[in-house]
Parts: structure tokens; sequence; C-alpha cells
């Protein structure tokens, strides 16, 4: 027989109470049940237990065992609340104890004490005032905690728990330090006050540490409103007033304040949680709550919640202790005495759900009259906080149904876990808002032959036509579809016609977008089509009226390294971050710009400045999305060889693959090794172990030497290979480079011959396999080794054709692009393009080749076309500024401590010495080089060196003019030769340094080979020279001086 805790064991339990000293250290977890068959009973039993209690109602309705007796008729309970001096509450005991000797209204029964306390609590905590007082609080909170949630978020621990614990703290004036702690001592009393009927050791050991922790809080909040001298108007600020006005004691506001608490936080956590299950699990209430927040209809919202609850409520019923002998059902075949000493429950959700009581009681029906509702109690002990928790917990139920396609987390996170009788978690998935999660990219290439004999030049010009950069009415048209990064159109030279000798070439679209390939190319299709069917329609034979999007798709080529596709390799520099995302973290960093670069006095606090900036962005009104965690790639760090290794190894298609070779050959060597023993015996197990390792020894062992020769073989091709050493011509240069250097941006087209024979063909996919593991698995995302740069960029191995073209969005200058790669990853070029005609000489497919420098640039410029058709969708952004200004709204919507330097630094306007607060860098430049130590050799003598030592300089510049005689040049020289310094020494009074222009040169009579221009082999950049509109725009050196 059950035997309840009141009171004779709460007495006894008081009598042996220790002190809190010797309790052990607190822990909530100590509440969870044992995961045993009993418990699962239980909770099946429990769960969900209307179906119970409908069937007691109809032929049990009072079920009494030992001295407990359950009702469940609607009309019995409210009989029962209502007679609060027959059926008391049992809770004042324990509360008073807690408290320290005075007791919550909670607890008490009606009559002067009863009626003196609660006047105070409405005094302190007026119904009136909740409305506009509560609901921004918990708003804002509920709103914070949800912008800054990611899916698999934790619904209850993360947001049911932690907003009325807020509400303590900024309604009710407690100083709270940590939330958690503070919502699990409130658990741990409001356990030992409401669930806990049979005097459990261990809920009195958390009560009692618990309740002495809150009451020390209670104390350091009043230690703080007399430290503030009345400038608080907050409830508890309020109860120190009337206990300075002598009408509270200390232990009264100690009982209030427990009170409130207990039955506030923990209630709350428990009715928002099972409000939040019940939506989630009923397709009625889940529609009543979306068309109440997609309304923004606060009451309807709160009429959804208030049937919600109905449906799963805190409690079967609160306790009652019967003080004497009582009748209940009264005249009904239900009659019963009631003796004096019975622990009764009378059951509220069997209440709401009988339908004598109740119209249509299983139908979710949020036009219910209130007094079909006993969720929040009733008759005189109804929730004094009712107000407070209906506006917090449809703040909490808005702030996570504002999330898109909200659904529980899949498997058991998804299920709500409890921690004694209080739901502890239940995880939920939603959808991340679009400038929140990674997109989908495509780089889509569309290679389309010529089928009518027509010159590759005429074709040429109608590309150029659209424009580098692409004409207004395209771009515009692209920039509006807000999913193509790049795109470019280039005419490749595919060779000549067999019969009739004509040169053949191919249309090539690259493509750079947001979405799947048929996004990509519909997206296209559809903004600039009008522009491409006529080119498309004359050169490849589009048919007249055909639609533009599907022979675009028809004519796409899948790239990889692998057998079966197209040769060839693709690379992202910004992974996962789409075009829409670029942009809008652009204009957020220069947003935030104005309020960090503001001048300020010293270095400033880097926390009040990003708190600044988090003020200004949320005030700007168009930045919600910046509060919210983002899915990033760019800021994922490097993996390892051996896990790239491994993951390749093992993923489906090349696991089937060894796994069938090395079954097949184990198979062979059992069988004609071995003769293929038969039967299950440990001496043909041992057969069989060694077949299999003989086979993998044999399979690796062919495998090696296969590799072995094929790169023997490779190697003497390299030995033949005659590097080409011709000039770059300065006529197509100069047309390449009037293309270039316009923006931030540049893109190049890079059109090579494929050497002859299928082992260089080979080598191309080996090359580009490697370097597809390298750049996915090996290197940061977006990188490649230490080179980020490249927006995007594609190898292709035209079909049928030998012609490798390269295309690449990249950012900054050609020179520094190709000096990046020479120096960081000329192995990967090198395996590349040492199987193209002309490449500098190449050891080994990835040795030498782009090491030497000035021939590679030179045999790059000579692969180069000019880009006839090009847009870009951020033309003013390198990769650089798109992960810092990735990195400055990551560090609004989470920086702290530390870090908010580190984000501050981000904008390069930390003061260093000497610096003024205007010398800081802009936004809207590239990204400024990392400081590093002066490289002397790099600085010119006349700054740094022997020169320093001397006063005074004088330049001279000197016009060669146009037919001088031999003899007058020879001396002019022979004098300059005289004069000029030579050597390391220091000068002792002066000395000169002479310097050479191109044009200087040629007049001075420079003298080049028979066929040979006198500056072939010099670089490009000083036949040039400094003063043509392409160099300016290098050095950023234009407009007026």
């Amino acid at each position: 027989m059950i035997t309840l805790k009141y009171f004779a064991a709460v007495r006894a339990a008081q009598k042996s109470q220790r002190p809190v000293v010797e309790m052990p250290p607190f822990d909530i977890n100590r509440l969870r049940s044992k995961d045993g068959f009993a418990s699962r009973i239980a909770g099946f039993l429990l769960g969900d237990p209307r179906w119970l209690l409908s069937l007691l109602r109809r032929f049990w309705p009072n079920l009494g065992f030992g001295n407990f007796l359950l009702v469940t008729k609607g009309a019995d309970v409210r009989d029962i609340l209502e007679r609060g001096d027959e059926f008391e509450t049992p809770y004042g005991p324990e509360m008073a104890e807690l408290a320290r000797g005075s007791n919550f209204i909670l607890g008490m029964q009606d009559g002067a004490a009863y009626r003196q306390m609660k006047s105070a609590v409405l005094s302190a905590f007026p119904p009136a005032e909740v409305e506009a007082a509560v609901r921004p609080i918990a708003e804002r909170h509920s709103r914070d905690i949800m912008t800054r949630a990611s899916p698999g978020f934790d619904a209850i621990a993360g947001l049911m728990k932690i907003v009325p614990v807020r509400i303590c703290r900024d309604y009710f004036g407690l100083e709270i330090d940590d939330e958690t702690e503070f919502a699990d001592w409130s658990i741990a009393l409001s356990a030992l006050f409401f669930s806990d009927p049979t005097a459990n050791p261990t809920t009195r050991q958390l009560a009692v540490v618990g309740g002495d922790r809150l009451i020390k809080v209670i104390d350091r909040s009043i230690a703080a409103i007399r430290e503030r001298a009345g400038k608080d108007d907050r409830p508890l600020a309020r109860l120190v007033a009337l206990m300075d006005q002598g009408r509270l004691s200390l232990p009264d506001i100690h009982s209030i304040m427990l009170g409130m608490v207990a039955g506030f936080v923990p209630t709350n956590v428990l009715a928002g949680s099972n409000c939040l299950d019940v939506i989630l699990s009923r397709t009625d209430a889940r529609q009543a709550v979306d068309q109440a927040v997609a309304a923004g209809d606060t009451g309807k919202l709160d009429r959804a919640v208030m049937e919600a609850m109905r449906f799963k409520p805190i409690w079967i019923g609160p306790w009652r202790y019967t003080r004497r002998d009582a009748v209940i059902g009264k005249g009904t075949r239900r009659e019963r005495l009631v003796k004096a000493g019975t622990v009764v429950m009378p059951a509220t959700l069997s209440a709401m759900f009988d339908p004598e009581i109740v119209q249509r009681p299983n139908e979710f029906d949020t036009s219910r009259p209130h007094r079909d509702y006993m969720v929040f109690g009733y008759g005189i002990h109804l929730c004094i906080g009712a107000e407070i928790a209906r506006i917090q917990i449809g703040e909490c139920i808005r702030a996570l149904f504002s999330k898109p396609k909200l659904t529980r987390a899949r498997g058991r996170a998804g299920k709500m876990v409890n921690v004694g009788a209080y739901p502890a978690s239940l995880k939920v998935d939603f959808e991340r808002s679009p400038l929140c999660r990674t997109a989908d990219q495509s780089m889509v290439t569309v290679v389309c032959p010529f089928t009518r004999p027509i010159p590759l030049d005429a074709v040429r010009d109608k590309v150029a036509d659209l424009g580098n950069p692409a004409i207004g009415e395209l771009s515009a048209a692209l920039d509006k579809v807000g999913t193509i990064h790049f795109t470019s159109l280039a005419v490749v030279p595919t060779g000549k016609d067999e019969k009739s000798g004509t040169e053949t070439g191919a249309l090539v679209l690259e493509i750079s977008g947001d979405g799947s390939t048929d996004e990509v190319i519909a997206a296209v299709a559809q903004s600039i089509g009008h522009r491409l069917r006529p080119i498309f329609r004359d050169v490849c034979g589009l048919p007249d009226g055909g639609p533009l999007e599907d022979f675009l798709k028809r004519n796409h080529i899948d790239i990889s390294p692998s057998f079966g596709s197209t040769a060839g390799l693709v690379f992202s520099g910004t992974p996962g971050h789409s075009v829409r995302r670029i942009l809008a973290e652009a204009r957020l960093a220069d947003s935030v710009r104005e309020i960090v670069e503001k001048p300020r006095a010293g270095n400033g606090n880097a926390m009040d400045v990003l708190a600044e900036a988090r003020r200004h962005v949320r005030c700007l009104g168009q930045f919600g999305w910046a509060f919210e965690p983002a899915e990033s790639l760019l800021e994922r760090p490097p993996g390892h060889w051996a896990r790239a290794l491994t993951t390749t190894l093992l993923t489906p298609a090349m696991f089937a693959t060894v796994a069938i070779v090395v079954l097949a050959f184990w198979r062979m060597t059992y069988v004609l090794v071995f003769g293929n023993p038969h039967g299950v015996t440990f001496a043909n197990i041992a057969i069989a172990g060694a077949a299999l390792l003989l086979s993998v020894l044999g399979l690796l062992a062919i495998l090696l030497l296969f590799v072995g020769l094929c790169f023997l073989a490779l190697r003497r091709l390299e030995d033949k290979d005659r590097p080409a050493n011709t000039p770059v011509d300065i006529g197509a240069l100069e047309k390449i480079l009037a293309r270039e250097d316009h923006t931030a941006q540049n893109n190049l087209t890079a059109i090579s011959t494929m050497k002859p024979g299928i082992l260089r063909r080979l080598a191309l996919r080996l090359t580009f396999y490697l370097i597809s593991i390298s750049a996915q698995k090996v290197f940061r995302p977006g990188f490649l080794a230490t080179i980020n740069t490249i927006h995007f960029a594609r190898w292709v191995l035209l079909p049928g054709t030998d012609r490798l073209v390269f295309f690449s969005n990249y950012g900054g200058s050609w020179e520094s692009y190709l000096e990046d790669f020479i120096a960081k990853a000329s192995a990967g070029l090198t395996g590349v393009w040492s199987n193209t005609e002309g490449y500098p000489r190449t050891r080994w497919l990835f040795l030498d080749g782009a090491r030497d420098g000035d021939r590679f640039k030179r045999w790059a410029r000579r692969q180069q076309v000019p880009t006839l058709f090009w847009y870009s969708a951020y033309p003013h952004l390198n990769t650089a500024r798109i992960r810092i200004n990735s990195r400055i709204r990551r560090g609004i919507a989470s920086a702290t401590g530390n870090e908010a330097r580190d984000w501050l630094s981000l904008f390069g306007s930390l003061q260093r010495p000497q610096a003024r607060p205007a010398d800081t860098t802009s936004l809207s430049e590239p990204a400024s080089a990392p400081l590093e130590e002066l490289e002397s050799g790099e600085i010119q003598s006349i700054f740094f060196g022997p020169f320093g030592a001397l006063g005074h300089a004088h330049m001279l510049a000197i016009e060669v003019p146009d037919g001088l005689p031999a003899t007058k040049r020879k001396a002019w020289l022979d004098f300059v030769i005289d004069k000029t310094s030579f050597g390391d020494g220091v000068p002792a009074g002066r000395a000169m340094t002479v310097a050479f222009g191109p044009n200087g040169l040629r007049r001075l009579g420079l003298q080049g080979g028979v066929d040979d221009e006198p500056l072939d082999t010099f670089p490009v950049a000083f036949r040039q020279g400094m003063g043509t509109p392409e160099r300016s725009r290098i050095l950023n050196d234009t407009g007026p001086d």
C-alpha cells in the first residue's frame, strides 16, 4: 500500500534534517529516475493519461487506495478546489521550512494571514503591469535566443528554461549569476513541493540545498537594491520597501520570493515544454500556432497556447489534504465520504476533458470559454503568476515557430527527456535563413562545336559585343537573378577540318553559380538568353525558335578527374557562399565600418566598440540575419593527408572496385596456387589467409611496377621535350591587357595544345585527381596550398580535341597571380601543363617546369587569349575581403571577450605607434598583407643602404633623340659609365646611378638576333613601361596626378 508523506513523513524528515554544509554537492541529475522496466511502464501510462482518466470517469470516478483518492469527474474536481477549508493545500510546512519560518500563500488557507500575504504579493506583482512590463522582456530574450539558435537547438534547456530565469532577473529584480544553476535550484524546490508525495530523501536534500542557494541570491539582491538607494521599482524592491515600512519581515520576503520563483520557473519550464510537445505532435495545434505567428496576432497565439496546454498540463492534478470528513458528489451515484487525513488529487486534466462540463473536449478548439481551462489552477489558489506565465510561454512559442520549417530533431533527440517530473531536453531542427546557410554551387561548362564554316574572328566579334565587363543590359539582368557568380564565353580554336582545311572551333560557356546545374543554366538562359541565342544559332546550329536552355543542357559536359567523364578539374575559392550572401556581408561590413572607424580617444575598448556596432546594425533594420549563427566553410581548418587517403579509399566506388579486384585475385590464387582445397578446416582457413596475403602483395607489386614503368616512360618523353622560347607578341598582349585590371578581379582564359600519346592523358588525369583530393580534403576550404586569390577556376580537356582550356576568375593582377603559383603551387601547375606543348622543361611530371618563373610566365602569356565576354557579380571584392566580411559577420553574431579585439582587428583600425586615427584600412580596398619584416634586398639603395648617408639627391631625365649617330651614342655611354658608381662600397661624397627605359635602349642601338626584336628577351613589364594604361592600373596609378 502506498503511504503518502502528509504529514507524518514531512515532520519526521524535518526532525532528522542535517545542516546544509553536510549535504552532498548539488546535482539536479540526481532527480533522474532509473531507466528500468517499471519507469518505462509509468512513462507509458502517464505520458498521456487522458485515455486512462476517461475510463476512470466512466467506470470508477473516485479511485482510492490507502489514504489516497483520485477524483476524475469535472464537477467534483471543481467542487474540491472551491472548498479550501475542507480540502487544503498541503505545501505549507515545507514552504515555511525552506523560507526559514514564513509560509507562502500557496501553502496557506483562506484567512487574515492569507489575505495579508496575498495583498503584499499583489502590491509587488500587480497583474495590471504584467503586459507592459513582462512581454517586452520575454519577447526580447526569446527572440535573441532563437536568433542565435542553430538546427539541433535544445528548445527546453536553451529557451524554456532560460527565459523564465531572465524574467526573474529583469522583472523580479534578482541578481542571478548562472541562469542554469538558478533554474535547477528552483526545480529542486518545486520537486519537493509538488512532485514528491512519498518523501524521497534525495529530493529533500536537493531542495534544502537549492533553497539555501536561492535565499542567498535573494539576500544579495536585497543588498544590491539598498546600494541603488531607491532607484529600482521592480517587485523585489517594492517588497523591500514594505519591509522598511514594517509591513513585512525578511522571512516573509524569503517566502514570497521563493514561492514566486518555485511557482514560476519550474512550472513554466514544465508548462511551456509540454505545450511545445503538443504543438509538435498535433497537426491542428501546429496549424493554429503557425497561423497566429504568421498573422502576428498575440491574442490568437495566446488562445492556441492555452488550448495546447489543456491537452498536456503541468500535472494530472494538484495535491489536497482533507482536514475533516467531507462528502463529494453529493446526490449522485458517485457520492462518497472522504475521511479526514485522506490525500486527494482532484484531476484537473480529467476535468478539462469531461464532456459533462466541457463541449467537444477532444477537439483542438481555440474559441473555448475561459471556464473550460484549469491549466493555471482553480478557485482560491488560482496561480497568482498566471499572467506572467501566459506571456512568457507565448513569446517563447512565437520565437520558436518563427523559425522556418521547425520540426522535432530526428531520433531520440527529438523526444522530450525528463529529469524527474521536469522536462530537460527536446531538440528541434529548422531551416536556416538563406543568408545563414551554405549554398550548393555548380560550375557549368557548355561546349558547343561550330557547325558552320565561319571565320573565328567573326565569331569573336559577335562575342566581344557582349562586353568585358558585361554591358549594362546583361550585367543588370544577371545582377537581378542573384545566383550567378561569374560567367564568360570563349571562342576556342580546335584545329582544322580534314576535308576543307578551314579552321574549326567551339564556343565554351563557363558559368559559376548557386544551385544545381539545371538551375544555373536556366538562370543564364532566362536572363541573357536573348543575347546569347543569335550567337549559338549562327555558329553552333541552335534551331530557330528552339529553347536555348535545353540546347545548353544538352551541350553541358561533366568535368572530373575520373574516367567516364570529361577530363578536367573545378575549384571554388569561396565554397558555400552564395552571391546574395557575399553581397549582403559586404554591405554589412560597410555599415559596421562607419562605427568601427570613428576616431576615438585612445585605443577604445573592443567590447564597447562591438556593442556599439551591434546596436547600429540592429537599428538599421535590414541586417537581422547578421545576428543568427551561420554555416560557413571558409573558416574550417585544413585537413590531413592521412585522413584524405583513408576517406578516398573508403568511398563506395573505390572500395567496391578494390574489393572486387582483391577477391578475384584471391580466388585465382586459392584455386591455381593452392589447388582449391575443400572443407572448413583449420588448414584450409590458414591457406585462405595466405592466399589473401599473397593476392594483396601481388596486386601492390603489380601496381607499383605499372606506375614505375609509366613514370620511366614519361621521363624519357620529358627528356625529348623542347620548351618553346618564342617571345610574347606585344600586339596580342596589348589586346589581353586592355581587358585586365579594371576591377579588383580578372578573368584568365588560356588555351593549350596537348602533347600526343595516351600516357600524357593518364598523367593529366592523375594530376587532376591529386589536386582534387588536396583541395577538398587537405588544404583549407577555398585554398590551393596557401593561395586564396582564386574565386572560381577550371581546367577542361575539350571532348574530341587536343585542346586543354583553363578558365580562372581571380583577384589581383596577372603578375601577382602567377607569382603566387610559382612560389607556392608550382608542382600542381607543372603536373597539368607539362602535358601541353611548349611548356618549360619538366622532370618526373611535377618537378621544375613552373619553377623557371620567367620562362613559365612567357609561356602562360602565349597561351592566353583575350576574354571577350565576362560577368562578375561582385567585381569590387576579392576573396580575402569576402573571407574578412564573413568573419565580421560572425563576430557580430557571437564574438565575446578577447574575440572582440580580434574582430576589431579585421578592420585594420587598431591604433599602431605614431598612427593617426584617420590612418585606417578602408573596407572598400583589398585586404592589406600581413606585416612583415623589411626585406632589405627588395628596397632600393637610395632609401636603404649607403646612399642614406648622403645629404641631397638630384634626378636628371634624358630623352635620347632619334637618329643620333653611333659615335655620339658611344661617347655619351662612355661618359655615363665613367661617372656611374659600381660595387657595394660606401661613396665618399657623391654617387651616381643610371637607369634605362625600353625606348632609350632601342634608340641607343641595342641589337637583337637576325630575326628578333632587340627587346624580345626583356620582361613584358619593362617593355611596356610604367606609363601605359595597363601598367598604370596594375600600379594603382590612375586618375589625375
